[in-house]
């Protein structure tokens, strides 16, 4: 009996040392098998850090090139505005040169006028080069350059066109223009200067007074349209 319970005794610790071998052994694949995946864990982190490493040189770079481009983008826009500036100021400089060029021709006239005009005697005749000389400007700037020389005698009196230098009470209907003391001027049929003249006024009941007097409302309303047309130029 007690060779039996020995054998039982043996089989049993021997079962356990078996058992234990055996966890033992379960125990080290396991931790070969986290390790295995550890090292792969970090050998793919360290994959991408590389990647994001090198995208960040990608990066870099690209920033770099775009802070160059800008800085040559902006320096070429800088002497753009710079040429544009200068050639504004040369081209505003010579703006009038063509107007000049086209009188010219009529100025040398108006001198070959005046020198004959020294030793001249025939007043008719003067007097009639220099109107020739006068209408010769007109024609050049009214054909090329839409200036208009307008007459306003006669014509009801209009704020937008007249300058009410006089006024006259008297016999009339409504104001109207009686007389002319300077041309008005329209270019491109805008108002560069009214026409100063005097104008007829409507009397007062039962007067008829045609005394030359000033009249505040009339050159108030002129002076107050010349200010607005010239905010509005």
């Amino acid at each position: 009996m007690e060779e039996v319970g020995m054998v039982e005794e043996k089989n049993l610790n021997s079962s356990q040392e078996e058992q234990q071998e055996s966890k033992s052994e379960n125990n080290t694949n396991e931790f070969e098998k986290d390790s295995n995946e550890s090292d792969k864990t970090i050998e793919k982190l360290q994959e991408q850090l590389k990647t994001l490493e090198e995208e960040n040189s990608v990066l870099k770079q690209q920033n770099s090139e775009l802070k160059d481009s800008y800085l040559r983008s902006r320096a070429d826009f800088d002497n753009y505005k710079k040429r544009i500036q200068r050639e504004f100021e040369e081209k505003e400089k010579f703006l009038v040169q063509k107007v000049i060029e086209d009188i010219l021709p009529a100025l040398d006239d108006l001198e070959r006028a005046v020198d004959a005009a020294k030793d001249a005697d025939d007043v008719t005749a003067l007097h009639e080069g220099v109107t020739m000389i006068s209408s010769q400007i007109l024609s050049v700037l009214e054909k090329k350059w839409g200036l208009v020389k307008f007459s306003a005698l006669n014509e009801p009196f209009d704020p937008n066109k007249h300058e009410a230098f006089m006024i006259e009470q008297g016999d009339y209907k409504q104001p109207v223009v009686i007389e002319e003391f300077q041309k008005g001027y329209s270019l491109h049929e805008r108002i560069i200067r009214p026409a100063r003249v005097k104008v007829g006024m409507p009397a007062p009941s039962g007067q008829n007074n045609k005394d030359d007097m000033s009249d505040s409302r009339a050159e108030e309303h002129t002076q107050e349209k010349q200010s607005d047309e010239k905010g509005e130029n």
